[in-house]
C-alpha cells in the first residue's frame, strides 16, 4: 500500500520523478512478459517434419568415363588460370561457311560491337556514328532490320539484301 500511496501524492515536488519511475517499472514489466512469452514458445514449438529427397534425386547416373587429358591440354589450362587477370581469350577457330561473310562490320555505318543473350531476346550492339546503341531481334536501325544473332554472327536485312557480320573477338591487349 506504500507503494501506490507515493505515486498518488500531488503536493510532492518529485512527482515527475515518481512518473519517471512508473514508466520504467511498466517497461521493465512488459520486457519480462515479453521474455515469458518468447520462452513459452520456444518450448512448445514443435520442429518442422523432415521431407523426404525424391528417389531420382538420390540415384546416381551412369557417369561417362572422364578422359585423361593429354599433356598440351593441360598445359593451355595451365598457362591460362581462370581468375587472374592476366587471362586472355584463346583463338576460336572460324567455321568455314559457304556464303560471303563480312566481317565485323560496316553495313552502312553500322558498326557491329557486340552480341548479347537476355533470357528471352538476344540482340547486337552496334555502334552508328560513334555511338553504341543495342538493338534486338526484329528492331530496325538507319534502314537495317535484325533478323537472327548467334554468338559469333548476326544477319541484317534492308529491302531484299541481306548483310551477314561476324563478331571479331578482341586480342585481348
Amino acid at each position: 500500500m506504500g507503494l501506490l500511496a507515493r505515486y498518488r501524492v500531488k503536493a510532492d515536488p518529485l512527482r515527475t520523478e515518481r512518473r519517471v519511475e512508473a514508466l520504467a517499472a511498466c517497461l521493465a514489466a512488459l520486457l519480462v512478459v515479453q521474455l515469458l512469452w518468447t520462452a513459452v514458445r520456444l518450448v512448445t514449438l514443435s520442429e518442422p517434419s523432415p521431407v523426404e529427397p525424391a528417389a531420382d534425386a538420390l540415384g546416381v547416373g551412369e557417369a561417362a568415363a572422364l578422359a585423361e587429358l593429354e599433356e598440351a591440354q593441360r598445359e593451355a589450362l595451365r598457362s591460362r588460370p581462370l581468375f587472374w587477370p592476366s587471362r586472355r581469350v584463346a583463338a576460336v577457330p572460324q567455321v568455314a561457311n559457304d556464303e560471303p561473310k563480312r566481317q565485323a562490320g560496316n553495313t552502312k555505318g553500322i558498326n557491329l560491337v557486340g552480341v548479347f543473350d537476355a533470357g528471352d531476346s538476344a540482340g547486337i550492339i552496334v555502334a552508328i556514328k560513334g555511338k553504341q546503341r543495342r538493338l534486338r531481334v526484329g528492331e530496325q536501325v538507319d534502314g537495317w532490320k535484325l533478323l537472327s544473332v548467334d554468338p559469333t554472327e548476326v544477319v541484317l536485312s534492308s529491302g531484299k539484301r541481306r548483310e551477314r557480320l561476324v563478331l571479331q573477338r578482341s586480342t585481348g591487349q
